[in-house]
């Protein structure tokens, strides 16, 4: 009869003996526990994908009272199940680029590996943060940008709304010359972290004219805000906010967004025009009209927002003076 030998292992120091079947369960039971903690941790990754891409997508879903159409600024605030990261990242590429929502949450403390985290896109939306925010609360408000009046310039007719989201574990101060309207609706925003006194220690400084510790110093007049990211520069105050709550780059690539939106809503404009000759308007503001499309097609940066301004302004009067052949 056959027989299996047992194999014995010996050691000088001590005489350790281990027979094969013992050597074989300790190789058996390892590859076990190797396969139990590689399927909880894939397990687990699959867990941090699904709730980041959750709550990415909730975080969109969330931002669409902010939509409403309405002049003045509204707000929501948003909650997370756990402490959260938020990034966004801009591209101005194709006909309306478009901007991506990524969250990390932290799970047994500590936050979720980014190979986890699922990128949401989004066209239409154009928020201004940041990047990356990090809490449990987050808080959003709105404005749209558009021309409001005469005396008060931003845009000849609505482009879109701006959306600009901070974390509730960032205060913000607004001191120095405020403008009174910027003043007014700050107060009646009364949102948690905006501050116009008894600011909290640690509070991010926004100084509207000269101070001292700024974070952000808003020239209002001069429609340029500077902050450690850089410089950008604005008109009205729908991208003054726009300014004061994203990174530089993060600000000219919303800006940029924007005016490829104009863009397309001038071919739209144009072709109104067109239908409404045809129907017995005599128009005259047709050239006006191709020219305020190549400037927002060939905007550079923030710069050029001045001399869109001016033209936009123009065009807005030209249009105003149309009668019943108004275009807007």
């Amino acid at each position: 009869m056959l027989q299996f030998q047992e194999i014995k292992m010996t050691f000088k120091k001590g005489q350790l003996n281990i027979s094969f079947g013992w050597i074989f369960a300790i190789i058996v039971g390892a590859f076990i526990i190797f396969l139990v903690i590689y399927g909880i941790t894939k397990f687990s990754g699959i867990q941090q994908t699904q709730q980041s891409a959750e709550t990415s997508r909730s975080i969109e879903v969330l931002l669409n009272p902010l939509e409403t159409g309405f002049e003045t600024a509204q707000k929501v605030t948003i909650s997370t199940p756990s402490e959260t990261k938020i990034y966004l990242q801009c591209s101005d590429s194709g006909k309306f680029g478009n901007q991506k929502i990524m969250t990390r949450q932290k799970i047994l403390g500590k936050y979720s590996d980014e190979e986890n985290s699922v990128n949401v896109t989004i066209i239409s939306r154009y928020i201004f943060s940041e990047s990356p925010i990090e809490g449990k609360n987050f808080f959003a408000f709105s404005k749209p940008y558009e021309f409001p009046s005469e005396e008060d310039y931003e845009f000849p007719f609505k482009i879109a709304d701006l959306i600009y989201l901070t974390s509730s574990d960032e205060n913000y101060c607004f001191k120095g010359s405020i403008p009174d309207e910027i003043e007014d609706e700050v107060s009646e925003l009364n949102q948690e972290n905006l501050f116009l006194e008894d600011c909290p220690s640690g509070s991010i400084n926004v100084c509207f004219g000269s101070g001292s510790n700024c974070d952000v110093e808003v020239n209002y007049n001069q429609g340029e805000i500077e902050k450690d990211s850089g410089v950008v520069f604005f008109e009205g105050d729908a991208l003054m906010y726009a300014g004061i709550f994203s990174d530089a780059d993060e600000y000219e690539c919303q800006l940029s967004r924007l005016m490829k939106r104009a863009e397309q809503l001038m071919i739209i404009y144009q072709e109104k025009n067109t239908l409404d000759k045809a129907q017995g308007c005599s128009g005259g503001i047709e050239s006006d009209l191709i020219i305020f499309g190549n400037l927002v097609r060939n905007f550079g940066n923030s710069e050029d927002i001045f001399v869109i301004g001016d033209y936009a302004e123009r065009l807005n009067k030209l249009n105003s003076n149309q009668g019943t052949c108004r275009l807007w």
